[in-house]
């Protein structure tokens, strides 16, 4: 609704509630509010993470277009139709039963059909910004499903978000797929002439390459990759098997039989080290699925990660996944064990040799030590009593 050329109102023109039980025919319309977050529908569940979201198409849905479904299921992660005819357009919604199909965000969604969503948290960057941000900072590949070109490992730095931020993972990826596009002759205008910009069809995008999984900022290394939503949809229904090949150092040491206790496999130490501050520290080497919460079971244990906070005050979280294996195949390059790992083992050790010596000066040292001597002395107490 417009005022001598100004803006002044938006109105959505939307099916009546009872239309959808079969109440009112499907031809009329009501002016009601735009779509507000409320409980789903009975009729259907739909399937949610922070990587892909997914929902069959039920009678109850199926008189509504694609962008309607996505704002009626997934208020909290399309929070309105333009952010909807925008996840269409870019091709982040796709058919289950036919993914390569081009889909328009104004057509009915298809009863019986499954629809595959994959969200893009931050604001879409232009092509010009991707290929900046790709020849800056160039994402490392590690390895590359050839079969069906359905999977990928790449390096994600430690530090940077996954799905969260500017130069996220996700970005980091969409810079990647736009600079093979652009080096392959696609990333041209499709214009020549006068009014041929207008006049020529420009190529439809391609589907984007999502992270298969979310995970904290402070996790870094080898981070799996669905090139297409048949893969994305899988780790969703939990169809496929993934392996996370872990490197960590724990505060303590730990007992080979705790850290099985709190879902860790194939487990592997590598070294031990003194800590004033920690009072021992543990490197060791193991295997989980994607979704496994062993963080918080060995914090929980009393053995947690160095660096994990909350759980472990430190300057970085000590943990590194080094290969991601996916339906029995492996990454060809195992990542090795960052530096800074082993540079924590030296300083620990020197600040302990100083301690032997009479020379730890330092205040904050110091209280560090007279805490951990109080942790030892109550330790023995409590032995002695019992």
């Amino acid at each position: 609704v417009a005022v001598g050329g100004w803006p002044v109102a938006a109105v959505t023109l939307r099916k009546p509630a009872a239309a959808l039980d079969g109440g009112v025919s499907s031809t009329s319309f009501a002016l009601l509010a735009p779509p507000t977050p409320g409980p789903p529908l009975p009729s259907y569940e739909p399937l949610t993470s922070a990587a892909c979201c997914a929902v069959d198409v039920s009678e109850a849905l199926s008189p509504l277009n694609l962008a309607e479904v996505l704002v009626a299921v997934w208020p909290e992660v399309v929070p309105s139709l333009s952010a909807a005819r925008r996840a269409v357009r870019h091709r982040r919604v796709a058919l289950a039963a036919d993914p390569l199909r081009v889909l328009w965000w104004r057509m009915a969604a298809p009863l019986g059909e499954r629809l595959v969503l994959r969200p893009h948290r931050q604001r879409l960057q232009p092509r010009e910004s991707l290929l900046a941000l790709h020849t800056a900072a160039p994402l490392q590949v590690l390895w590359e499903d050839d079969d069906d070109g359905r999977w990928m490992v790449a390096v994600k730095p430690a530090g940077t978000g996954v799905l969260q931020g500017r130069r996220s993972l996700a970005n980091a990826l969409l810079a990647l797929q736009a600079s093979r596009y652009e080096g392959a002759g696609g990333g041209g205008d499709g214009g020549g002439g006068a009014g041929g910009d207008e006049q020529q069809p420009q190529p439809q995008p391609q589907q984007p390459w999502t992270a298969a999984y979310d995970g904290p900022m402070r996790v870094g290394g080898a981070w799996l990759v669905a090139k297409t939503p048949r893969a994305a949809l899988s780790v969703l229904e939990q169809a496929v098997e993934i392996t996370l090949h872990w490197v960590a150092i724990f505060r303590g040491a730990p007992p080979l039989e705790t850290l099985d206790a709190c879902g860790l496999a194939n487990v592997s130490v590598k070294r031990d080290g003194r800590s004033v501050r920690y009072g021992a520290i543990r490197e060791a080497t193991f295997t989980t699925g994607h979704a496994d919460l062993w963080r918080e079971a060995a914090a929980a244990a009393g053995f947690p990660v160095v660096g994990d906070r909350p759980h472990c005050d430190g300057p970085t979280a000590c943990l590194w996944i080094r290969a991601v294996r996916v339906e029995g195949r492996k990454s060809s390059l195992l990542l090795p064990t960052p530096e800074r790992f082993a540079r924590l083992f030296e300083r620990e050790e020197a600040v302990c040799q100083r301690r032997d010596r009479g020379e730890l000066n330092s205040e904050y040292a110091l209280r560090m030590l007279a805490a951990r001597e109080a942790e030892d002395g109550e330790v023995d107490d409590v032995g002695e009593e019992e």
